[in-house]
C-alpha cells in the first residue's frame, strides 16, 4: 500500500481501509495479514485506532515508529548539540558501520582521529555553526518546511510533544491551528494509549508480531545520547516498552527473568507483547538481509499467534552478523577493544587486499 509519507498517518489510514477492501473483494477473504515497516506503523496504528481489527488477522510491526523518535522530538524541541560528542560519534560509527571490510576500515580511521582531537575540533565548528545559524536554520526551513508536514509529526515522542508545539509555534497565533488539530488527532488518538488499543485487540483474536533492533547508538546531534536504537528509532519506542541498558552499559543479570537478553542489554519483560516481540542486535532501520527476510516471511505466514518460543530458528533475542545470518545475540565476538592505530593498520590491509582480489575479477 503506497502512502504520501507527509501527510497525516490517520488520513493515509483511512485510504487504506479503502484498499483493504479492494484487496477482500479480489482475494475472497474476510481478512488480510498487515505488515507495517517505520512510518508505515504509524499509518497500521492509525488504522487499528479507526477501524478495529475485523478486517485484520495479523499485524507485523518492523522498527515501529508508531511511538516517536527521541532525534526528532528533539529536533522539533530545538535541542541540537554536537559539542563534547566524539565519543558518542566513534560509537555511533562503529555500530552502524562496523561488520565489513569497508565500515571497518572507516570506523577505525574515525578513531584515530578522535585519539588525535581532530574530531574535537570539528564538532566544535560545527556547534559554533548550529549556535550562530540555528535560528535561522527553523525560520526559514524547518518550520515552514518540515514542521507543516502532518506526518513527520507522528515521530515526536509524547514526551517531547507539548514543548515541540510550544518551541515552533508559540510566536505564530491561530496560523498552525488546522495542523496542530491535526497532529493532535494523530498524537492522542494513536500514539498515546497504543498499547492498550493493541491488547484489547489481541483479547480479539488480532495476532500481534513487533521486531526491532538494537545495540546502534543513536545519531549523536542531541544531550544524553545513550539510548539503544536501530540507528534511527529508540529500541524502547519501536518494541512497544523495552527496557534498554545504556550505549556502553549493561542491565543487571537475572537468571530469573526469561525475557532478559543474554549480552544484558534488552529486558523484554516491560513490552506490552513480552512473548511476541523479537529484537536483533545490529539490524539497522533498511538494511534487511535474506535472513532478517526470512524471519519476517516466517511471522507472515505462521498460523495464530506466532511467539518467541514458537520457532528455535528465531529466538526473541537474535543479532544480524555481517548482514548475512541471524544468530542468537550472544554468538558474535565481543568488541576489539586494541588501540585505534593498530586496528586502522589491520584495516587498511584487509581493505587493499580486497581491493586487489575484486580487480582481478
Amino acid at each position: 500500500f503506497c502512502y504520501d509519507w507527509r501527510l497525516d498517518p490517520v488520513e493515509s489510514a483511512r485510504e487504506l481501509e479503502k484498499y483493504i477492501e479492494e484487496v477482500k473483494a479480489v482475494t475472497r477473504h474476510d481478512k488480510v495479514v498487515l505488515c507495517a515497516h517505520s512510518e508505515g506503523t504509524c499509518v497500521a496504528a492509525s488504522y487499528i485506532s479507526l477501524y478495529g481489527s475485523k478486517n485484520i488477522e495479523k499485524v507485523v510491526f518492523l522498527s515501529g515508529a508508531f511511538q516517536g523518535i527521541t532525534l526528532v522530538g528533539n529536533l522539533f524541541t530545538k535541542n541540537l548539540d554536537v559539542k563534547g560528542k566524539a565519543d558518542a560519534f566513534e560509537l555511533f560509527i562503529e555500530t552502524f558501520l562496523g561488520g565489513d571490510t569497508t565500515g571497518d576500515f572507516v570506523s577505525s580511521l574515525f578513531s584515530v582521529l578522535k585519539d588525535a582531537f581532530i574530531v574535537d575540533m570539528l564538532l566544535c565548528l560545527v556547534n559554533n555553526i548550529l549556535e550562530e545559524d540555528l535560528d535561522a536554520l527553523y525560520d526559514e526551513c524547518l518550520t515552514e518546511i518540515i514542521t507543516t508536514m502532518p506526518g513527520v509529526w507522528s515521530f515526536v515522542p509524547d514526551d517531547y510533544y507539548e514543548d515541540a508545539k510550544k518551541a515552533l509555534y508559540s510566536d505564530t497565533g491561530s496560523k498552525y491551528s488546522a495542523l496542530t488539530k491535526l497532529t493532535d488527532g494523530y498524537h492522542y488518538g494513536v500514539q498515546v494509549g497504543l498499547g492498550d488499543r493493541l491488547k484489547a485487540e489481541q483479547k480479539n483474536g488480532l495476532a500481534v508480531c513487533v521486531s526491532m533492533g538494537y545495540a546502534i547508538a543513536p545519531i549523536p546531534v542531541y544531550d544524553n545520547c545513550v539510548d539503544q536504537t536501530d540507528m534511527l528509532i529508540d529500541t524502547k519506542f519501536g518494541s512497544l516498552g523495552a527496557t534498554c541498558a545504556p550505549i556502553g552499559e549493561a542491565l543487571k543479570a537475572d537468571s530469573a527473568n526469561k525475557y532478559l537478553s543474554s549480552d544484558l542489554l534488552v529486558d523484554a519483560s516491560t513490552c506490552v507483547f513480552p512473548d511476541s516481540t523479537w529484537f536483533v542486535r545490529y539490524q539497522d532501520h533498511n538494511d534487511f538481509c535474506d535472513a532478517y527476510n526470512e524471519f519476517v516471511y516466517y511471522l507472515l505466514t505462521a498460523d495464530g499467534q506466532p511467539t518467541v518460543t514458537s520457532n528455535a530458528a528465531f529466538p526473541q533475542f537474535m543479532a544480524c552478523d555481517g548482514h548475512k545470518v541471524l544468530v542468537p545475540a550472544g554468538a558474535l565476538p565481543e568488541a576489539d577493544t586494541r588501540p585505534s592505530i593498530i586496528r586502522l593498520g589491520e584495516n587498511t590491509y584487509k581493505l587493499i587486499k580486497e581491493l586487489i582480489e575484486s580487480n582481478k575479477k
